[in-house]
């Protein structure tokens, strides 16, 4: 929107799902999740591997957890990934990534072509802490998600410190409007829009 200076411009909004949801019992079996296309996102989910590797060399993680609604798992294969870290689960359904969401402890995704980063909305959501890239789009999850530069120093902190992050993002959850957005809001904002431009052309 900073690039094309039009008054006509528009974000819109996205609602998060009512099935992901905070697990009464966490208990966990990931240290971290990404969620996203492989193939496609072959810059972020490199950044995810080699980072899990360096954690994992350091005895901070045992395991990483990848989620992909990609068919092919062409590029993964490539990079012969270590079977003791890594775990990779493809086309699951939103129930499914709630539960798989809920036994992770740090979302990481360091993605760096995102409009809006939904998956980090739902991430969020179940109460898991989020380091996400510092790049314009993804401001709007500044003060739920840790935006940064330095994806290793901020995944340690959260490791670190990961029973008061969880418990400060819980009660942000409750009351944040990113989270209280629904599809039907969202709709009668967009047909708003479009009748505002069709009324002023």
């Amino acid at each position: 929107l900073k690039r094309i200076q039009n008054k006509n411009c528009h974000s819109t909004s996205y609602a998060i799902s009512s099935e992901f949801s905070p697990a009464k019992n966490k208990k966990y079996k990931y240290d971290l999740c990404f969620i996203g296309t492989t193939d496609d996102n072959r810059k972020g989910i490199k950044e995810f591997i080699t980072i899990s590797n360096t954690l994992f060399n350091e005895r901070l993680i045992s395991q990483a957890l990848i989620i992909t609604q990609s068919a092919k798992l062409a590029y993964l294969n490539s990079i012969n990934l270590n079977p003791k870290i890594f775990v990779i689960k493809q086309n699951l359904n939103s129930k499914e990534i709630n539960r798989y969401l809920n036994k992770s402890k740090v979302f990481l995704f360091p993605s760096k072509a995102e409009s809006y980063g939904l998956v980090i909305g739902e991430a969020l959501k179940t109460g898991t802490p989020a380091v996400i890239s510092n790049i314009p789009e993804l401001k709007i999850w500044k003060g739920l998600a840790i935006i940064s530069n330095n994806y290793i120093k901020s995944t340690k902190f959260i490791l670190a410190n990961h029973s008061k992050i969880m418990e400060k993002l819980l009660s942000q959850i409750k009351k944040h409007k990113l989270f209280r957005q629904t599809w039907e809001n969202i709709a009668i904002i967009e047909l708003n829009h479009i009748k505002k431009l069709c009324y002023n052309n």
